[in-house]
């Protein structure tokens, strides 16, 4: 139902599920009346769809100087990523680390057994998930980032029962990757997206 919402629309329009971004660059008074035009057509659209936009979920970011009638923000989040202003992903490793200490602390109360096997499964399957998630957009480079993350690992490993106290040691002896190692690898993987989108291979999704 929601594939013709872009019809007779000039602005970039993604949508996924039920979320959908309106974007437009906006050098002139034209390029501004333009995608208000726009945006008059998708409230028409949903008019005519029987449908009612939640605008309480409205969200707008400025890469920019100039302002906007739109109440504007200093980050939005979009499908599970906290995109800034300032074009650097602080307060979504913020969030990040925050959200898997939450969940390791979960893991920590509600389990009580301390096995390398068990803890392992757990790290694996509720917190490596929370990492990785558009890790290659985000991948930590700052030093402080990264030891925010190793400390969640430390915390992991620091419980296994029988492990070594050297943490390099237990990281080995368990077989799992320390997170600079981690990070490393999604920078790899960072520069081969942008080269498979600049050069058309893996297109954005529409």
């Amino acid at each position: 139902m929601i594939k013709d919402i872009n019809t007779d629309i000039s602005s970039p329009l993604l949508s996924f599920a039920d979320d959908t971004r309106v974007f437009k660059t906006i050098s002139s008074k034209k390029d501004s009346s333009q995608l208000q035009k726009d945006l008059n057509k998708i409230y028409k659209w949903a008019k005519m769809n029987n449908m009612k936009f939640n605008e309480d979920k409205f969200e707008f970011i400025k890469f920019g100087k100039k302002g906007n009638h739109i109440t504007q923000q200093t980050s939005v989040r979009d499908l599970g990523l906290i995109l800034s202003d300032d074009a650097t992903f602080d307060q979504h490793i913020e969030k990040t680390v925050s959200k898997c200490r939450q969940r390791m602390g979960y893991i920590l109360r509600t389990f009580h057994t301390r096995e390398p096997e068990t803890l392992l499964t757990l790290w694996k399957a509720l917190v490596i998930p929370i990492i990785d998630h558009c890790s290659q957009l985000w991948a930590p480079y700052k030093q402080g980032h990264i030891m925010q993350l190793e400390a969640l690992q430390r915390t992991l490993t620091s419980t296994i029962k029988r492990t070594p106290a050297p943490q390099d040691d237990t990281v080995n002896k368990l077989h799992i990757w320390a997170v600079h190692n981690r990070v490393t690898i999604n920078h790899k993987k960072t520069v081969v997206m942008h080269f498979h989108i600049s050069n058309d291979i893996s297109p954005l999704p529409c």
